[in-house]
């Protein structure tokens, strides 16, 4: 018996159980050398070997489906935290930047304050300066005076 008319008959038993004619032949591509190519095997019983075969790769199937389901719902979690973070990061570079610019101003006021009173310390010593000579001629004066 040619085997595309055995092809076509197992095809066409599977179609009453909603398998796809390329489904068929891509698991007896498979089932075909694991059973020594014996036709006999596969027809035995309507197509069980056949059915559990397609039964198998359909569950399989469906766990591969809710496992790419529940990687993509990973993802999904995944790139949301991303972006709650990339949010996070910019608030925070944002708040560091006003921080730094707010620490540099201060800075600035911190050394005019410093140079002021520098000034101001400079001034007052010469003004001691000026009144411990001005006491000093005084004092010489006085001396001149009672001599």
């Amino acid at each position: 018996m040619e085997p595309r008319a055995e092809i076509r008959r197992a095809c066409h038993a599977m179609k009453k159980y909603g398998f796809h004619h390329m489904t068929v032949k891509a698991i007896l591509k498979e089932l075909l050398p694991a059973h020594n190519y014996n036709w006999e095997l596969i027809e035995n019983d309507d197509y069980t070997i056949l059915l559990d075969a397609m039964f198998e790769w359909k569950n399989r199937n469906i766990k591969n489906l809710e496992t790419a389901a529940t990687v993509q719902a990973e993802h999904e979690k995944y790139k949301t935290q991303i972006e709650d973070l990339k949010l996070l990061l910019k608030a925070t570079n944002e708040k560091y930047e006003s921080s730094k610019i707010e620490w540099e101003q201060k800075e600035l006021h911190l050394m005019s304050c410093i140079e002021r009173v520098e000034e101001e310390n400079l001034l007052m010593r010469k003004e001691a300066n000026k009144l411990a000579n001005l006491l000093k001629k005084t004092k010489e004066k006085e001396k001149e005076d009672d001599d």
